[in-house]
């Protein structure tokens, strides 16, 4: 009996081999696979044309791209032909291909495969289908090429060919794919499958994606795209399926090249930014015969952040071994420059720095070469070669503004599979400003176009497990509100601004609405003051949640600070000769107010915490060039009681730390740059007289040390000059003039990114880029204009215009177009953007009234 059941399990083995060969075999010679090219980027495959394209029809994400008007087309003229009697009703539902190539530059190239069923192709009938579908007489010739046929259609809008193999019907407009296509026909290994075993039911998946070309795909969008990808040598194939704002997709990675099974695990989720672009988890090999390989786990997480800039972070097993060889490295490289080893204390740990180019590399071939900043903190290594980014992790990480302590973002990253070959997890939202410089002229000019695709993507989430001889790959991309199609509106006929929200006050109001944040549930808040000397705050449904009177009128801002270091934040601001701090219940803090004495009337108010340790600074601008610098109880410090200044300054100075330098940058009306220390003192080589009557903003350009350092100033007159942090003139160029009356003016970001010029010349007004070209003309005339930029994300910048005479506020997009009607203003405004709903929030004092409007961005 044991012998029989041995024999028969023998039996079924050997039976399943021959069948699994035998379909193989056969799925070859009458599958896509013999006619496929490896060539291929993507290929999109329709088990049913008019059936998918109908199912795909009735998503809005879909209908926002141009293309798929194209395939829309040919449906539609198929269904119209169908109905005529012309064609039969099985031509509708053919199984369909649409493979993508590159041109070789910054173009794409289709070629379509169609799989006859029932019938057989011949060329009558393909030239009689082509000249229906098209409405032209098409004259056809024929060339060989390999031994095999290609036919060649041409008509009056142009020619394509096409090619007959078995059950196939194949056509391009490039005559190049058609060869490529017969390669493919007579040489497996001009195939894309041809190292891919592949069963029926693997073929049928929705997406095919060559990992082999994975760069070159890449190439034809990015100016530098040589190498954003490692090719994997296998071929992914995809199923997709939809989601409520979005897809998600599953498939396999197919092919010869064996791939390791190393593991990551999704370590240090709570050091990951809400606003970082990329979050990217892979295995590393360490190098066995570098001491400190025992000090680090095989495992990576890099963080992209907005600014382009990276980090990457290390899960340590062994923190003081590694410590100690970091310390002595640092000790022997130090540059020619440095007297002593960088070290920098902030917040709640040290930072380093480490001069050698290869000590990463040295650990793992896996990580990049260059000098680097680090720090060690709670059993992790985190590296980067900008210190501010190595900052911006620390900073997120301790005001709790991390996927790991988001608490909807954490349950989504807890639901992915915790240990994988790789994970990437991208959030458009952050990065799409990123990715749209690094495009193509080409893509560039074709996304500004298509506005309706800006701002589509949300996040893409994908997962790869490597089981050694394939891939299972999983992930989703979510999508935001698709943005309607708007075309250009004529003045008559703008869209009112939406009302949010109203807040009324007993007397007018006399500040701007002062966005903030609430500790207790991060939602956000207004506050702004009244003549009578009251303080309101509201939320943004419009309700009132307290209000109270001080002492006088607030000077200049009103900043949130944390002065207990607890997560609770207090609102700070200044009057004649009061300091105030106030809870987010009305109440004073403890010790608050502080009087304080000035001999010039206090103009505005500015915050520093020069480690992010919360031991604050206040720095008060005096209207006539004074300075005075309290510490965080309200007392003035030495060297600042006051810091006296020649002239009235342009901007309320600020401060910066530069490799563990800090500064303050005080620029007077006329010019005169000044870069003071912490004891009020100039830096050598300053102050510096670039002999400019200013005119608007200033715009800062942080740099990895103090020669790449800068203040870009501008003169009325419009001489643009920057002066880097060793006093050093980087660059100086006359805008043009078109007459003596003309005048210039810097629009700094709100956010800080870059800037704007604006010339008023002739009674018109015209924004200009950085370089001084012109953008577009302003809708009104110049007088009386108060003008403000901001760089949103996804070409959402827009421009605050407030005219002060009639006092109106329009907001105007990067095209110059006025997108709502006009509102009430008396007080500047707070903008902000929000990306889901595609909509600007825009808060306006009027009277004794505060309204928040929604308008939508076009």
């Amino acid at each position: 009996m044991k012998k029989i059941i041995i024999s028969i399990l023998v039996l079924s083995v050997v039976g399943a081999a021959v069948f699994f060969v035998l379909e193989l075999k056969q799925n070859r010679r009458s599958s896509i696979v013999q006619v496929l090219p490896e060539t291929s980027l993507v290929t999109i495959h329709l088990k049913e044309f008019s059936k998918e394209i109908d199912s795909w029809q009735s998503s809005e994400y879909f209908n926002q791209i141009p293309q798929a008007k194209e395939l829309l087309a040919v449906k539609n003229k198929l269904d119209s032909l169908n109905k005529s009697g012309e064609v039969p009703s099985s031509l509708l539902n053919l199984e369909f291909w649409i493979s993508i190539h590159s041109n070789g530059s910054d173009g794409l190239n289709t070629l379509f495969f169609s799989k006859a069923e029932g019938f057989e192709w011949n060329a009558e009938s393909v030239n009689q289908l082509f000249g229906m579908l098209l409405d032209e007489d098409y004259v056809e010739e024929t060339q060989l090429f390999n031994d095999e046929e290609i036919h060649v259609l041409k008509g009056k809008s142009g020619e394509f060919d096409y090619g007959i193999k078995d059950q196939f019907l194949f056509w391009s407009n490039e005559a190049v794919l058609i060869e490529d296509v017969i390669r493919a026909i007579n040489d497996t290994e001009a195939q894309l499958f041809s190292k891919a075993p592949l069963s029926k039911r693997e073929l049928e998946k929705l997406v095919y994606l060559n990992g082999n070309r994975l760069n070159e795909l890449s190439r034809v969008f990015l100016q530098n795209g040589e190498n954003t990808f490692k090719n994997s040598g296998l071929v992914y194939l995809l199923d997709f399926e939809d989601i409520a704002k979005g897809f998600s997709f599953n498939g396999i990675g197919l092919g010869s090249n064996a791939t390791s099974a190393d593991e990551a695990s999704l370590f240090a989720k709570n050091f990951i930014s809400s606003e970082s672009t990329f979050s990217k988890w892979r295995p590393i090999k360490l190098n066995d015969a570098n001491q400190l390989s025992n000090s680090i786990l095989p495992q990576s997480l890099s963080i992209g952040l907005e600014t382009g800039e990276k980090v990457r972070i290390l899960e340590l097993s062994d923190t003081i071994s590694l410590a100690r060889e970091l310390n002595v490295t640092a000790e022997k490289n130090l540059s020619p420059t440095d007297s002593l080893v960088y070290s920098e204390e902030f917040m709640f740990t040290k930072i380093g720095y480490i001069n050698e180019p290869s000590f990463l590399s040295a650990i793992s071939a896996d990580l990049s070469e260059g000098d680097f900043y680090y720090t060690i903190f709670q059993n992790v290594w985190i590296i980067s070669e900008s210190v501010d980014a190595l900052k911006r992790v620390l900073i997120d990480f301790d005001e709790e503004r991390t996927l790991g302590r988001d608490v909807k973002a954490r349950s989504q990253v807890d639901d992915l599979v915790q240990e994988t070959s790789f994970t990437l997890l991208k959030n458009f939202n952050y990065s799409a400003d990123l990715l749209s410089q690094s495009l193509k002229p080409k893509w560039q000019t074709y996304f500004n176009t298509e506005t309706q695709l800006q701002g589509l993507l949300n996040q893409l989430v994908l997962q790869v497990n490597n089981t050694g001889s394939q891939s299972l790959v999983s992930g989703s991309l979510d999508f935001n509100q698709a943005r309607s199609v708007v075309s250009r509106v004529q003045s008559s006929d703008l869209p009112s601004p939406k009302v949010i929200s109203n807040v009324f006050a007993d007397s007018d109001l006399t500040t701007k609405p002062f966005v903030v944040r609430n500790h207790m549930n991060a939602q956000l808040e207004i506050i702004h003051q009244d003549a009578n000397n009251q303080i309101y705050l509201s939320d943004l449904q419009g309700g009132l949640l307290w209000k109270r009177a001080i002492d006088g009128q607030i000077k200049g801002s009103i900043k949130q600070v944390d002065f207990y270091n607890n997560k609770k934040l207090q609102y700070l601001m200044v009057t004649d000769s009061l300091l105030h701090l106030i809870d987010r219940n009305g109440k004073d803090v403890e010790g608050f107010p502080v009087a304080y004495r000035a001999s010039q009337e206090i103009e505005d108010l500015a915050v520093i915490d020069y480690d992010n340790s919360k031991r604050y600074r206040y720095l008060l601008k005096g209207a006539f060039g004074d300075l005075l610098l309290l510490n965080k109880q309200g007392e003035l410090l030495e060297g600042w009681n006051p810091k006296s200044l020649s002239n009235q300054t342009q901007r309320t100075p600020f401060h910066t730390r530069v490799r563990g330098r800090d500064a303050f940058v005080a620029i007077d009306y006329l010019g005169n740059f000044d870069l003071l220390n912490r004891r009020a003192k100039s830096y050598e080589g300053f102050p510096v007289s670039t002999q400019l009557r200013l005119s608007g903003d200033m715009f800062f350009n942080k740099g990895p040390n103090f020669e790449a350092s800068s203040m870009t100033l501008l003169g009325k007159a419009g001489m643009l000059q920057t002066v880097n942090f060793l006093g050093q003139t980087v660059e100086k160029k006359q805008l043009f003039k078109p007459d003596s009356e003309t005048s210039f003016e810097l629009l700094a970001d709100v956010t800080g990114s870059t800037y704007r010029i604006l010339q008023k010349s002739g009674g018109e007004s015209y924004i200009l880029n950085s370089k001084g070209e012109r953008l577009f003309i302003m809708p009104e005339s110049s007088s009386g204009l108060e003008v403000t930029f901001y760089n949103f994300r996804h070409s959402n910048g827009v421009y605050a215009v407030r005219n002060l005479n009639q006092k109106k506020l329009e907001l105007l997009n990067e095209s110059g177009e006025v997108i709502s009607e006009s509102m009430d203003c008396d007080q500047p405004p707070s903008i902000l953007f929000f990306q889901n709903s595609q909509q600007y929030q825009v808060f306006v004092n009027f009277a004794n009234q505060l309204t928040q409007y929604a308008i939508d961005a076009h």
